[in-house]
């Protein structure tokens, strides 16, 4: 399975937290705010190797270090977006033992992020 293109992770990045009641319709920029890529991040299945006795998976994580915050009334509710303006990645390899038709975990490797979406390579 194939890591997602920017274009495909991007949207999944948006999200946005309803406020409260509000009336007419505005939009009030709120300025840029700073996230640690792990609070608003996908992941995704990038690659499976399996023998009989071990498997590894590596993902890709895609994740927002930069939004730009928005107010919005729009029918009557005051919605908070944020639009992700910088993004960072890395890659997630996980080892597994297996026996027995079952696998466990033995370690993790996080990769360090980089700047922008894409494929990393551990």
């Amino acid at each position: 399975m194939s890591t997602a293109s920017a274009d495909e992770v991007r949207p999944y990045l948006y999200w946005s937290e309803t406020r409260g009641p509000c009336g007419g319709v505005w939009t009030n920029y709120l300025g840029t705010r700073t996230y640690d890529p792990n609070t608003h991040s996908i992941k995704r299945l990038k690659k499976t190797e399996s023998t009989s006795s071990s498997m590894t998976k590596i993902y890709n994580q895609n994740g927002v270090r930069q939004a730009k915050v928005y107010d919005v009334c729009t029918h009557g509710r005051v919605i908070r977006k944020f639009n992700p303006s910088a993004y960072r990645h890395r890659s997630i390899k996980v080892s597994y033992v297996c026996y027995s038709g079952r696998c466990r975990v033995t370690s993790t490797l996080y990769g360090n992020w980089l700047s922008g979406t894409g494929t990393p390579l551990l």
